[in-house]
């Protein structure tokens, strides 16, 4: 039987091991804070990185590149050889309409010019009066004012329409949102790129790295499966000691410290907000509300050949909202919000393929298998070859059913995977 343990005069406790977590507990160490503790409710490290074995290599169910290299996890990568020597990509190969109709590269490049240059003048507005109400808005204003000045057959306008409709569908995964209306045009332009290489990938996934950072901590400050029931605030006065937070753990372990780092995922701590006491300001919570991550999936799909041969992607071209309301009832529906599959590097033989939106929640009611088998019709659908094979393996990240279903596939389930580091102080 379990017996709970009670662990005084602690300085800092993080919670959450993920990647903020555990570059939180290495900073502090390393400017000598030594008296840490890190509360994990997971059996490992790593939060929302998780890389498994897949076939010959590794894949990762979360976090998935290094986007920028200059920046010091990267470098910490590199320096212990993690990195892999070729970089992925995203959005090559062939844009196929239905029957295998591949769209010209001509207007794909058209399109994704207009995007590029739409999203670049949108990241450099300044006068508070130009900002429009969202992103959605924004690039169909200026498609819809390219689409307008042109001169073109009808067939390519329809072309370009669908071209742009994927173009959406990738911006709703990039950027983790149920839809572009209701992500911020405002803070559109916020994010920094750090600079270097993008799309880096690592030899043996990401977890490598998390690997790295948990064994550079000294023995005992990493508690695993160890979830967080409640944080108590203590008001300090002259007669008590120096510990002003009692953190109580689900297996009853209790820490007493005088800091407290909670690195927890935006999405996490929407639905706990209960696990502090007392609450949190009111202008905490409205914070963090005005912070939205939604589902992001993610398919891997294995087989025994590379039939897509030497092609660089197979890339969805259709209108979303006329196939959604076609397959309106039907089990694939989800698979309206794919944009389509990518090849894996390192491994020969594999598909990546990303879901956002609604799709990314309505496929999470379906099995494994079934999902492989949506995949599979959509992917014959949409090149008109009818011998494509079902997957010989796919994974995905629940654990139960990529450990007992042989064919499977790869979903990265997550209400948010950028993890904010809350410094507490009564």
């Amino acid at each position: 039987m379990y017996e709970s343990q009670v662990i005084d005069d602690l300085e800092v406790v993080v919670i959450g091991a993920g990647i903020a977590g555990l570059a939180a507990a290495t900073t502090l160490h390393g400017s000598g804070v030594k008296n840490i503790a890190i509360l994990e409710a997971q059996p490992e490290p790593g939060g929302r990185i998780k890389s498994v074995q897949f076939g010959s290599g590794f894949v990762d169910l979360g976090a998935q590149w290094f986007h920028g290299t200059k920046n010091d996890l990267c470098q910490i990568a590199k320096e212990n050889g993690f990195l892999h020597s070729t970089n992925s990509f995203e959005g090559l190969g062939n844009y196929y309409s239905s029957g295998g109709k591949v769209v010209s590269a001509k207007v794909v490049d058209n399109v994704s010019n207009v995007i590029a240059e739409a999203l670049s003048k949108l990241e450099n507005i300044t006068s508070e009066d130009d900002i429009p109400d969202s992103v959605g808005e924004y690039l169909t204003n200026e498609f819809e004012t390219y689409i307008n000045k042109i001169c073109d057959t009808e067939e390519n306008i329809k072309l370009k329409r669908q071209v742009f409709d994927w173009h959406l569908r990738f911006q709703v995964i990039d950027n983790a949102c149920t839809d572009l209306w209701t992500l911020s045009a405002k803070y559109f332009g916020k994010y920094q790129f750090c600079g270097g290489d993008d799309y880096v990938n690592l030899k043996c996934g990401f977890s490598k790295v998390i690997d790295h950072l948990a064994s550079e901590l000294p023995p005992g400050i990493l508690r695993t499966s160890c979830p967080v029931k409640v944080i108590k605030w203590k008001k300090r006065d002259s007669h008590s000691s120096k510990d002003i937070c009692e953190i109580v753990t689900e297996n009853g372990d209790i820490f007493h410290c005088e800091h407290v780092m909670v690195t927890c995922s935006v999405g996490f701590l929407k639905e706990n907000w209960s696990m502090f006491d007392p609450p949190l300001p009111l202008s905490y919570l409205k914070g963090f509300n005005c912070i939205g991550f939604d589902t992001l999936n993610k398919v891997y799909l294995e087989y025994d050949e590379c039939w897509w041969g030497s092609l660089e992607g197979i890339q969805f071209v259709w209108d979303s909202a006329k196939r959604k309301k076609m397959l309106e009832g039907d089990d694939t529906l989800w698979t309206c919000d794919l944009t389509g599959f990518d090849p894996v590097v390192g491994l020969p033989n594999v598909l990546v393929g990303w879901v956002g939106g609604e799709g990314a929640v309505l496929m999470e009611a379906f099995s494994a298998d079934l999902i492989g088998q949506h995949c599979t019709q959509v992917l014959r659908e949409i090149t008109g070859n009818t011998e494509i094979p079902i997957p010989k393996r796919c994974t995905r990240c629940c654990e139960e059913e990529m450990a007992t279903s042989p064919l499977a596939c790869s979903i990265d389930n997550d209400t948010s995977n950028r993890a904010l580091a809350v410094i507490g102080s009564p």
